[in-house]
């Protein structure tokens, strides 16, 4: 019996240590998707041309939740 339950604690702790993963990395783009979206605000509109963005598109982008 002990080692059943060492077995599903070690189950427990695995998903748990894989939710945990998950989050992190959905915050970390998150962040990123975030400060992108503030440097593409600074941006000066005769610079979109030169990354291939129309005025349209920032706005757009601009526009969308961080967590898209």
């Amino acid at each position: 019996m002990h080692v059943s339950t060492d077995y599903k604690r070690n189950g427990l702790l695995d998903n748990l240590n894989s939710l945990i993963k998950k989050f992190y990395s959905a915050v970390l783009i998150w962040h990123r998707n975030y400060r992108t979206r503030q440097q593409l605000s600074e941006l000066p509109e005769h610079l979109y041309k030169d990354v291939g963005l129309t005025k349209d598109q920032v706005n757009q982008e601009l526009n969308r939740h961080f967590w898209n």
